[in-house]
């Protein structure tokens, strides 16, 4: 009998991951949005094309992108950092020398890889890469710890003895800087329901009849262009997907131009004005020329005030248009917008264009440059939004406070001198209402950058689990930082949700000097804080000691001083990514003004989840009308929110699910992890008939900072963990449940500002090191 080794099912998982990948790609070169939100920084490039299997070293997929860039991929579920002949990475790295010694000018080699992939490629490698390109010079000089220095010495010697072998020479030192310059590792999860695959689908919302089955069609097509060895391009794929679309949901021409244009060109060679008297009693309608005979403009906007010619006398404006049947139709949207004083309409003579056609053409080709230089045709000229399926307005700002512009305004944001050339509407016609004016391409950007509670941490949840929010906002805009000396020569930095922590000098000096009052402590019980060097997470020796994989190490802080800010440090040691953010709250349209349902505010986590949960409510007697998703875009602003709320003694909720009765019956309360911490520590037993409180039980099961996995059933029935370390011994809630407050631990490390309630029933031992 012949042993089956598994090697069929990792090949198609591999298979799998890379077709997913381009099925991405094929998003982004659909929707030309920037992929630096979703490979590097150094990346502000849109794709041109896509080139499948080529006959390049480099050949799983090729991306020739705007500027002339050329990017080649190397797509790998999963890769072990070895130095083996024979392995993968050798095997990778292979293909990169051979492309680069091909030369050519803005070329990039990609190894594109799932957080499955060894750390000591997604991390240590990763990090020495920017660190040589940060600074080629002096990289060397920047201390690396056991592991890092082990990687860089065998990724090092590889590529001499890797380049010796296939070009029969051996390298110069500058060509392997010029080498490790171009090469970088991305690490892409966009596997069935992950934060990258979500965010593709996000982007053909309001584009696409079904967003789900377009995402199933382009996979299944990035399998048959790789077995083709095809190549496709913008216009090519808009072709493909043109039976599929929506209504276009960008402003077009045709759009742009309806009642307003005449012989195809936009109506230039008038004003309409409505405008108060000399004496403020009445308001009066005229139409006058634009242009004198030279092409001079006659008049002249300011302060939502006109002047004719020289005069310099000035009249408020109410109204300003380039056509009477646009007047007349703003009139019909807007009856109280002309107010109540009397109106007066001046008869003026026929305004013609004879001997101004050559001015005419000439602006209403300045009007078309403007327009195709906005490149959010479709958002708010003012405010900035998307001006959504209402009526709204298409104007050209001509004045001499603003900068000359033509777009998008919503009715409410018009000022009195803004020019109305139209109306303008974007048609969703399987759009949320409550999605109208949300900015989709802003928010997956941002989902790109954070959202780690919300895409790794909520899903697994059920029922009220409560999250714990670490503290209030933070200024973090000092000079000074906390540097941690470690004993192996390395050093480290005080951090804040992913961000070493600036403060002022003050400040740091007192971060300073209280923990050298924690690590003499822990020194003098023979229990000394540090870092482990693989997982790098930050604890005393005896508690990280527990969950320590097997080539982990623990290297202990034997300094601690304050420095300056440095941003090319922060570079290195930052992972970029926000914990909270991108949220969303759920506001009025017209005034902005917050939703709640008695004390509770739902807090939205992903914008498609709205109408679900709106439907929820609606049952449960709360009206819903005129609603629309606000975005918060980073943690601060998540902070600030939660602050406010919190003092205002509102609650918010993740994604509440209420009954019939009001009552929450899904959803994950935010509450401050001082509530936990003093209930935990029994400050709060006169409330012991409160199910919401939290009690310290006498013979827990469960004991501070064991190491735990968390499994729970998702809506599909099947299992979800998450693996973390308990912050308090077992604790008892009023009404009885025996529950423990979890610390997450995502891609070995600590998810320092989520901590969660989680019944006993749904946890069991880990040993720290296997996950599934």
């Amino acid at each position: 009998m012949t042993k089956k080794t598994g090697g069929g099912s990792a090949t198609n998982s591999g298979i799998d991951f890379q077709q997913r990948v381009a099925a991405c790609f094929q998003v982004f070169l659909y929707t030309q949005i920037t992929i630096s939100y979703f490979l590097h920084e150094d990346f502000p490039l849109t794709v041109k094309s896509l080139h499948f299997e080529t006959a390049d070293a480099i050949d799983d997929l090729k991306l020739l992108c705007d500027k002339d860039h050329t990017l080649y991929l190397q797509v790998k579920r999963s890769i072990t950092f070895s130095d083996a002949p024979d392995s993968e990475f050798i095997k990778t790295l292979d293909q990169f020398i051979t492309q680069h010694a091909q030369g050519g000018k803005n070329t990039y080699y990609l190894l594109v890889t799932s957080s499955d992939a060894s750390r000591r490629v997604t991390g240590e490698l990763n990090k020495i890469l920017t660190n040589i390109r940060l600074n080629d010079a002096t990289f060397k000089l920047n201390p690396l710890n056991k592991t890092e220095q082990e990687v860089f010495d065998k990724f090092h010697a590889a590529f001499i003895a890797r380049t010796m072998e296939l070009t029969g020479r051996t390298p110069r030192e500058q060509e392997f800087i010029e080498f490790a310059k171009r090469v970088y590792v991305n690490i892409m999860d966009v596997e069935a329901g992950m934060s990258l695959e979500k965010s593709a689908i996000l982007l053909l919302v309001g584009k696409m009849q079904n967003p789900e089955l377009v995402w199933a069609l382009l996979f299944k097509n990035s399998l048959k262009y790789a077995a083709t060895r095809a190549s496709i391009n913008n216009e090519a794929i808009i072709k493909i997907l043109g039976n599929y679309q929506v209504r276009e949901p960008v402003i077009d021409k045709a759009i742009l131009k309806d009642a307003v244009t005449m012989n195809g060109e936009y109506s230039c060679n008038k004003e309409v004005l409505v405008m108060e008297s000399a004496e403020g009693d009445k308001n009066e309608i005229l139409e006058v020329p634009r242009f004198s005979g030279t092409c001079a403009k006659e008049l002249s906007f300011a302060n939502n005030q006109v002047r004719f010619g020289n005069d310099p006398e000035a009249f408020n404006l109410i109204y300003r248009g380039s056509t009477s049947i646009g007047l007349s139709r703003f009139i019909e949207q807007n009856p109280q917008a002309l107010g109540a004083k009397p109106l007066v309409i001046f008869n003026s003579p026929g305004i013609e264009k004879a001997g101004q056609e050559d001015c005419i053409r000439l602006y209403s080709e300045f009007l078309d440059q403007l327009s195709d230089e906005n490149q959010n045709i479709s958002n708010c000229l003012h405010c900035g939004k998307p001006v959504g399926s209402k009526e709204n307005l298409l104007i050209e700002i001509d004045d001499e406070d603003t900068p000359a512009a033509v777009g998008a305004c919503h009715l409410s944001c018009r000022r009195p001198m803004d020019r109305v050339l139209g109306t303008a509407r974007i048609e969703h016609d399987n759009l949320s209402p409550f999605l109208d004016e949300f900015d989709l391409k802003e928010w997956v950007t941002l989902s790109m950058k954070g959202g780690i509670m919300a895409s790794g941490i909520t899903p697994g949840l059920q029922g009220v689990a409560a999250i714990a929010w670490s503290g209030f906002p933070k200024q973090s805009n000092g000079d000074f930082c906390v540097k941690f000396e470690m004993e192996d020569g390395t050093k480290r930095f005080g951090f804040h949700r992913g961000k070493i922590e600036r403060s002022s000098k003050d400040e740091a000096n007192r971060h300073a000097e209280g923990f050298k009052l924690r690590m003499e402590k822990q020194k003098a019980l023979n229990d000394p804080l540090g870092f482990t060097t693989i997982n790098k997470s930050y604890g005393i020796y005896s508690n990280l000691i527990k969950g320590m994989e097997p080539d982990d190490e623990f290297v202990e802080i034997i300094g601690v001083k304050v420095v300056r800010y440095s941003q090319q440090e922060a570079k290195m040691h930052e992972s970029g990514r926000m914990f909270y953010a991108p949220l969303c709250y759920v506001a009025d349209k017209n005034d902005g003004s917050l939703m709640h349902i008695g004390n509770l505010v739902p807090v939205i986590s992903e914008p498609r989840k709205i109408d679900v949960l709106a439907k929820s409510w609606q049952h449960a007697g709360i009206a819903t009308n005129g609603l629309t998703l606000q975005t918060l875009r980073s943690d601060y602003e998540v902070d600030r929110f939660l602050a406010q709320l919190f003092g205002d003694n509102m609650h918010p909720v993740l994604d509440p699910v209420l009954d019939r009765q009001k009552q929450l019956i899904s959803g994950n309360p935010f509450r401050p992890i001082e509530d936990y911490a003093r209930q935990n520590a029994g400050e709060e037993d006169d409330d012991k008939g409160s199910g919401d409180s939290l009690h310290v039980v006498a013979d827990p099961f469960w004991k501070k900072d064991e190491l735990v996995e968390a499994e729970f059933p998702d809506e599909s029935g099947e299992d979800k963990r998450l693996y973390g370390r308990l912050v308090y011994d077992e604790a008892e809630t009023g009404a009885g449940l025996r529950v423990v407050i979890f610390q997450p631990v995502e891609n070995g490390e600590p998810v320092a500002d989520v901590q969660l309630v989680i019944p006993t029933m749904y946890i069991s031992r880990w040993n720290g090191r296997d996950t599934v």
